[in-house]
């Protein structure tokens, strides 16, 4: 063999060993990034089922994203809301099904109604006698009460002949108590509220007792019409919507007859000392507690509706023990 051949033979075999050499270390760093790709698959899958990382920016908005989104799918009546003077903390909410001011289904104006005392009494003198109803008992305190509204035609039995006394009542429902009951001067504007629309039943009653100060809304223009009152609630209402007198005694001694006065809201001691005062309030003669945070029933809406009628003139006097005297 020339020296020439054994030249380029000797280079063929070293240039193979370099390229044997390039593929073992190829093979060798494939087989590396396969391992640490799976590796890092592996830490990548920190939750069964999810493959994606989560940004900080996303991890900070999960939570609150997910609390508002539940804030605004729950109905607003049912949200937490700052106390207002006639709201119910909405653990107590009267029911639909309650509703016993039926003279005002289908009447859109209070001329649908009249509110002559000459024309009531006439009414209540066709009706005859009491009208039985099946969930209240002659012994019932307020029986004396209800039976005469259901007689001047002020309210109505429900199907059954029920009248479900120990109920709460909306608001909506006691607009419309007033509405034909107690008609008084309007003293101020009412505002569109936002959750009363304009072919809701009540409307107009509930413009009515806006107008002459027995009910508000909030600051944001809400009525919340399904909502009911609490005794306290329903002292400031009558007091306002009556324009009573303040009471010229020391509040301490007209509200000294009640065993939990320690309770009475402070915004509503002046309409707490008026309304007695006035004899408007009604309650259980033995212990005296006044309960100012109690969901206010409908039997006793009732009977301090009728004392304010007697108050005015427009009905006779009830000789009743549950009548709280000042």
């Amino acid at each position: 063999m020339s020296p020439e051949s054994q030249s380029s033979s000797d280079r063929r075999g070293g240039l193979d060993e370099w390229v044997a050499v390039v593929v073992a270390l190829v093979s060798v760093g494939g087989v590396m990034v396969w391992g640490m790709a799976r590796h890092f698959d592996d830490l990548l899958a920190i939750a069964p089922g999810e493959s994606r990382i989560v940004s900080p920016a996303e991890d900070r908005v999960i939570g609150p994203t997910v609390g508002a989104a539940a804030d605004e799918d729950r109905p607003r009546a049912e949200m937490q809301r700052p106390p207002s003077p006639t709201s119910l903390p909405t653990t107590s909410r009267p029911s639909r099904t309650g509703l016993a001011i039926a003279h005002l289904q289908g009447a859109r104006s209070r001329q649908d109604w009249s509110t002559n005392s000459a024309d009531r009494s006439a009414s209540a003198t066709a009706r005859g006698g009491a009208i039985a109803l099946v969930d209240v008992p002659d012994d019932y305190w307020a029986k004396p009460f209800i039976d005469q509204m259901v007689q001047l035609g002020y309210v109505e039995p429900l199907p059954g002949q029920t009248f479900q006394p120990e109920q709460p009542m909306s608001r909506a429902d006691y607009a419309s108590l007033l509405y034909v009951s107690l008609p008084q001067p309007e003293r101020r504007v009412a505002p569109d509220f936002a959750d009363v629309p304009d072919d809701y039943w009540a409307l107009d009653a509930i413009e009515t007792a806006v107008k002459s100060g027995f009910l508000a809304g909030d600051a944001e223009d809400r009525f919340y019409p399904e909502d009911g009152l609490t005794r306290a609630q329903l002292f400031q209402s009558l007091n306002r919507g009556l324009s009573l007198e303040p009471s010229t005694r020391p509040l301490d001694e007209v509200l000294g007859i009640y065993s939990d006065r320690d309770q009475i809201p402070e915004s509503a001691i002046p309409s707490v000392a008026a309304v007695t005062e006035a004899g408007l309030v009604v309650g259980d003669p033995e212990t005296l507690a006044l309960e100012p945070d109690r969901p206010a029933t409908r039997a006793e809406i009732i009977s301090m509706v009728y004392q304010a009628l007697v108050l005015k003139g427009e009905a006779e006097p009830i000789e009743s023990p549950y009548i709280i005297q000042p």
